[in-house]
């Protein structure tokens, strides 16, 4: 299992730095049944492409980027999710938008 709180920090923010941090969120989403989840290591810029799926339309690419000293896991729009270093925090923002009820749909 992959170690979820090892510091993530720009000064190794590298491409596979990058994508590392991007494995261990895809790691931590895994614990919820209605995400199918891609990891996009390859290019100058990884991301992860993660989507409900019994509701398709809800999908969202997650990017990483650096924040001072520090990397950040940031939505498709550029606004922060949760420091690279808390990859279970992303996981549980992600899980609750891209679910039914958090995107405003009834049950």
């Amino acid at each position: 299992m992959a170690d979820l709180t090892a510091p993530a920090t720009s000064t190794g923010s590298g491409t596979a730095t990058r994508a590392a941090c991007l494995q261990r969120l895809a790691t931590a989403l895994c614990g919820y049944a209605d995400l199918a989840v891609t990891v996009r290591a390859d290019g100058p810029a990884p991301c992860l492409a993660v989507r409900n799926t019994a509701i398709p339309a809800l999908s969202e690419t997650i990017t990483i980027s650096a924040s001072g000293a520090n990397l950040t896991y940031a939505w498709s729009w550029g606004e922060r999710i949760a420091d690279a270093s808390r990859p279970d925090h992303a996981a549980l923002a992600i899980a609750y938008v891209l679910s039914a009820r958090g995107a405003g749909f009834s049950q």
